[in-house]
């Protein structure tokens, strides 16, 4: 399970690692770079990049790589306006009134006493 997550971390940070090094050939910000798309050009050039014979290849294969990570940068993202909100907690019924209005021309009945026998 350790070796795991481990393993699991150290693939992250290799995928950071490239993702940097893919945003620097273009001077774009790392946040421009889309993470899926180094992934899918990671897993699709490591056999090309494992099968190269001379390190001129690796290189060359390598620079290629990094060019097309960095060929498809994201959108810039607009900031919105205004800060997120919290929605209310939707109720099943209406609130309860809290102040209760009588009518002043009516005036409660009282309950007859009952004498005892």
């Amino acid at each position: 399970m350790a070796q795991d997550l481990l393993l699991g971390i150290t693939a992250d940070n290799l995928i950071r690692w490239v993702l940097r090094e893919a945003a620097a050939t273009r001077e774009l910000p790392v946040r421009r770079m889309s993470h899926a798309h180094t992934v899918h050009c990671v897993r699709a050039y490591a056999p090309r990049l494992e099968r190269a014979v001379s390190a001129a290849e690796r290189q060359a294969l390598w620079n290629e790589m990094l060019r097309v990570i960095a060929a498809v940068p994201l959108p810039v993202r607009m900031r919105l306006g205004q800060p997120r909100q919290v929605w209310k907690k939707a109720r099943s019924y209406p609130p309860r009134p809290t102040v209760v209005v009588r009518s002043l021309s009516r005036t409660p009945k009282q309950r007859p006493v009952r004498k005892g026998p």
